[in-house]
């Protein structure tokens, strides 16, 4: 039967229909070579390259970028969304990619992957509001040089604030001494961009700190049991469903005839968490159980009671 031969999809794989990470970085990376391929046009039509930087940044630029031109966004809406997706210079893209697939990775092991594009979403749109409202309404903003925000930067600092909210004693480069907690990782990005304030940027700053604040209130009211992105899920697996039939039917016919008990018979856990599993094991026979954190305790009795 074609329901027991469908194989288990790998969780990080390119091209995995299930894999919102993935998705991400392709869909930065298309709007990042779909800049740079115009910018190349651009320098190769222009005889001079002062004129062909000028045309770009005046003219085709601000499609992809959000200006804090309220009326320039009322006339092209489409940039409240289409800015989390658009970068210009290699290291910025490469930045973003690397930090979003760090914190997208733990927050799919830990939550799973449906969370992913809602908080990039909500952080970014958070972002943008907070980015025009200050750049309007803050005098040392308004009268300054109007320069439009670009790239994933409130989006990414949602995830690692959810990551960190769910996870704050988490450890990142665990080879260095022990590790780094996220929570350390957190204030310091939070404090970069507090004292960035106070410059011409800083309406870019406080454009990140509420993407922060979402991923903040968004894992808080997960915890509460209130999916905040449970609508877009819904509305995704909807359109996924009306466009593969097939897919739809494998699904309800693997419900009606596996899955339909009151108890599931075993759970797996992620990788990650079984690994960490086994860390903690290892710190109770070297050190005893004495040595744990009040969050390593909460960790192996919820391990314990699923």
């Amino acid at each position: 039967m074609e329901i027991m031969e469908e194989k288990k999809k790998p969780r990080l794989s390119f091209g995995s229909d299930y894999n919102a990470l993935t998705w991400l970085v392709i869909l930065i990376a298309i709007g990042f070579l779909t800049i740079s391929s115009v910018k190349i046009v651009l320098f190769m039509s222009y005889a001079d390259v002062k004129a062909s930087n000028i045309y770009f940044h005046q003219t085709i630029l601000p499609y992809f970028s959000l200006s804090p031109d309220l009326g320039y966004v009322g006339r092209h809406p489409w940039t409240l969304f289409l800015y989390m997706f658009s970068h210009e210079g290699v290291m910025s893209v490469l930045g973003t990619v690397i930090w979003l697939w760090t914190f997208g990775f733990l927050l799919q092991d830990l939550a799973g992957n449906k969370h992913l594009f809602p908080l990039f979403l909500y952080g970014g749109l958070a972002g943008a509001i907070v980015f025009l409202i200050s750049s309007n309404a803050i005098h040392n903003f308004a009268n300054g040089m109007l320069i439009p925000m670009l790239g994933s930067g409130a989006s990414v600092m949602a995830i690692a604030v959810a990551v960190t909210t769910l996870a704050p004693n988490y450890r990142l480069l665990p080879m260095l001494n022990g590790g780094i907690p996220l929570w350390v990782v957190m204030v310091i990005f939070i404090a970069i961009d507090y004292a960035t304030i106070a410059t011409t940027s800083g309406s870019f700053a406080l454009a990140h700190l509420a993407g922060g604040l979402v991923g903040f209130f968004y894992i808080t009211a997960l915890k509460k049991g209130n999916d905040w992105g449970e609508w877009m899920t819904r509305a995704f697996n909807w359109t996924n469903d009306l466009f593969n039939p097939e897919k739809k039917m494998i699904k309800e016919n693997k419900e009606q005839f596996y899955y339909k008990v009151e108890k599931e018979p075993y759970k797996v856990f992620p990788r990650k968490s079984q690994e960490r599993l086994d860390d903690l094991l290892d710190k109770i026979n070297r050190t005893g159980i004495e040595s744990l954190t009040d969050e390593e305790k909460a960790f192996l009795k919820k391990m314990s009671d699923n």
